[in-house]
């Protein structure tokens, strides 16, 4: 019994390090030299940034009636780590040195992180346009959606209640 929450336990920070830390650090590898950022600052920005590139993932595989399931989820984790690694492989440019700003990002690095965030919200905003503006966040609530795209393998069908 011990040996199996011990496991459950490896798995969990596993998958959670896989997912919010992975696709993150490697999109800043891809688009950003190496150098530009602090080991600190990298760690930093992957959970946010694997957090809104897993989003978006996963909305476009509801959108694309893809099942929502581990094994789903497994690829589509693959696949973007997969793309990303290769745009950081292509990707080799020397550092840009500038001391006098904080930070120092081209122009094509700034408009990729608007897109990013415009990505985002807009993705959110389509799914979510047609719903309840939710007046408390609930756990209870929030349980039963997950339980609900667990079972069903699919993103819900939010509708406003009558």
């Amino acid at each position: 019994m011990t040996d199996a929450f011990f496991y459950n336990q490896l798995l969990f920070i596993g998958v959670t390090l896989a997912c919010l830390m992975i696709p993150g650090y490697m999109f800043l590898h891809a688009f950003f030299h190496t150098k530009q950022f602090t080991p600190l600052e990298k760690c930093v920005l992957s959970v946010p940034l694997s957090f809104a590139l897993i989003t978006i993932a996963i909305m476009i595989m509801g959108a694309w009636r893809i099942p929502l399931d581990y094994t789903h989820y497994v690829i589509m984790l693959c696949v973007v780590c997969a793309v990303l690694g290769v745009g950081a492989f292509i990707r080799k440019k020397p550092p840009q040195r500038d001391t006098q700003h904080l930070f120092s990002f081209s122009r094509t690095q700034i408009l990729l992180i608007m897109a990013i965030i415009v990505c985002t919200v807009v993705f959110k905003g389509m799914f979510l346009l047609q719903t309840i503006f939710p007046t408390a966040t609930d756990l209870g609530h929030h349980l039963f959606w997950v339980e609900k795209i667990a079972r069903e393998h699919t993103l819900p069908h939010y509708e406003k209640m009558k």
